[in-house]
C-alpha cells in the first residue's frame, strides 16, 4: 500500500506485491498522452518541438551506452539496498557522461539558419539573404548588410546572426529557418 513504511523484501525472481497506479490511473495517464499527442499532431508551432524529439530519439541509439555494473544479482536471492543504489549510482554517471556527449556534438556540428526572399508568396525558391549562427560562429551565407554578434544574453554568450531585410517586408515575403547537423 502506498504510505507503508514496510513493503518487504525484494528478492530476484519472486513475486512482489507493487502498488500500481490504479484502474483511474491508468485511464488519466492515457488521457494525458493522447491530449500530447493531438496537441503535436495539430498545433504548427509544436512540430518544430516534435521534429527535435525525433531527432534526439534518432541520434541516442547512436551513442554507445557501455556501462558495467559494479554489482549482479540471481534469483532467489534478496537485494542489498547499498547494491543496488550503487548499480543506480553507475547508471546514473554514464546517462550523464552520454548527455555531455551528446550536447559536446550539437555544440560542434549544429547550426541554426535563418533567410529571407522577397515577393516569394508561395515559391520554392532559396532564400535571397542568408546565414547560421551556431554555438561557436555566426556567418552571413549571403547578402549584404546582415551582421554577427555575440551578446551576452543572460549571462550566456550567444552566437546570433541580424537578417537585414532592407526594410522591404510585407506579406508577399518568404522568411525561411532550418538546423543542421553536418
Amino acid at each position: 500500500m502506498w504510505g507503508s513504511d514496510h513493503w518487504g523484501e525484494m528478492v530476484w525472481g519472486g513475486a512482489a506485491a507493487v502498488p500500481l497506479l490504479g484502474p483511474y490511473g491508468f485511464v488519466a495517464m492515457g488521457i494525458c498522452f493522447l491530449v500530447g499527442a493531438w496537441i503535436v499532431h495539430n498545433r504548427h508551432r509544436t512540430h518544430w518541438l516534435a521534429m527535435m524529439t525525433a531527432t534526439v530519439l534518432a541520434i541516442g541509439p547512436l551513442v554507445a551506452l557501455a556501462v558495467t555494473l559494479p554489482h549482479t544479482f540471481s534469483n532467489g536471492t534478496v537485494a542489498d539496498a547499498d547494491e543496488v543504489n550503487a548499480n543506480f549510482s553507475a547508471l546514473a554517471t554514464e546517462v550523464d557522461a552520454v548527455d555531455a556527449r551528446i550536447r559536446d556534438y550539437v555544440n560542434a556540428n549544429c547550426r541554426i539558419y535563418f533567410g529571407w526572399r522577397d515577393s516569394c508568396s508561395g515559391c520554392t525558391s532559396s532564400p535571397e539573404k542568408w546565414g547560421y549562427a551556431s554555438q561557436a560562429a555566426c556567418a552571413n551565407g549571403l547578402g549584404a548588410n546582415n551582421t554577427c554578434t555575440a551578446p551576452n544574453l543572460g549571462g550566456v554568450v550567444v552566437q546570433t546572426f541580424g537578417l537585414n531585410t532592407g526594410g522591404d517586408v510585407d506579406d508577399s515575403d518568404k522568411f525561411y529557418v532550418g538546423l543542421a547537423c553536418l
